[in-house]
């Protein structure tokens, strides 16, 4: 057996044993890990959104509008609703 060299492996692994220490009692390392996790995530939505919607370019959001039911909202993050809800469906 080899151990990985690889270190996302090893803070993955980490993180995964600090959450499963909530089984013993609350503890300073699960409330850490679970820090970590929701900044993380939140982080990565914020430039997921960023990136998606606010850097999109004006051509993009004004087809996006004009194909979609809700082209009258006034909002440009309008159109982003109910992304990601036919994820993974065939036609």
């Amino acid at each position: 057996m080899h151990l990985s060299h690889d270190i996302g492996i090893w803070i993955a692994a980490l993180l995964t044993l600090g959450i499963y220490s909530f089984l013993y009692k609350d503890n300073p390392a699960y409330k850490l890990c679970e820090h970590l996790f929701v900044g993380v995530s939140a982080g990565y939505y914020v430039v997921l959104m960023y990136f998606s919607v606010v850097n999109a370019g004006p051509e993009r959001i004004t087809i996006a509008r004009s194909r979609s039911r809700w082209a009258s909202c006034s909002s440009p993050v309008s159109f982003r609703r109910g992304t990601g809800s036919r994820a993974g469906r065939s036609r």
